[in-house]
């Protein structure tokens, strides 16, 4: 039992450092489309901040359009924001980092959107696959770098904790992004 309980801490602390160490693939913004830009995601990490004990990843989706936008159901206003996150006992939630983090300034990165790419992020955060969580496999880091990833090409390498995928943020593109 305890060699089989090293082992498994071995394996996730060494996963944990490939993780940190592995460089991001980006993909060239021409071939995310040519229309005009609508909207920006943030990739967004935190902390401790109750209730999460081990900090927390998700995306938020800012309209810097004259128009309403659209993910799912979820409205966006012009000048307004959405959050979305993967949560325990819950599976994939709008807004509850909105409330969350009200008042609080978070690390992120962020991206330009087209039409085409708000598409793409509304079909990856609506992915029926985003129905469930489980901590060491299926959490807010896999969900959040999926999004991002789905909309900008660049990969993150997801592990338990969101400590892992800001420290893969580039120094040069982290930002601080106060939740109104």
């Amino acid at each position: 039992m305890k060699k089989t309980t090293k082992i498994i801490a071995l394996l996730l602390a060494f996963m944990m450092l490939a993780s940190v160490f592995c460089p991001c693939a980006s993909a060239d913004d021409s071939s995310r489309g040519g229309d005009e830009i609508v909207a920006v995601l943030y990739h967004c990490v935190s902390g401790t901040h109750m209730p999460y004990l081990f900090g927390h990843s998700w995306i938020c989706i800012e309209n810097i359009s004259a128009e309403t936008l659209y993910v799912g159901s979820q409205e966006i206003a012009p000048g307004k924001m959405i959050s979305a996150g993967l949560h325990a006992a819950k599976g994939m939630v709008f807004n509850r980092e909105m409330g969350e983090y009200r008042g609080s300034s978070v690390t992120a990165i962020k991206a330009d959107m087209t039409r085409n790419d708000l598409k793409k992020a509304e079909k990856e955060i609506l992915n029926s696959k985003w129905g469930w969580y489980e901590f060491f496999g299926h959490n807010c880091t896999n969900f959040s770098a999926s999004v991002w990833k789905a909309v900008t090409g660049e990969k993150y390498n997801a592990f338990i904790f969101p400590a892992v995928i800001k420290n893969q943020f580039p120094s040069n593109r982290k930002i601080s992004l106060y939740i109104a």
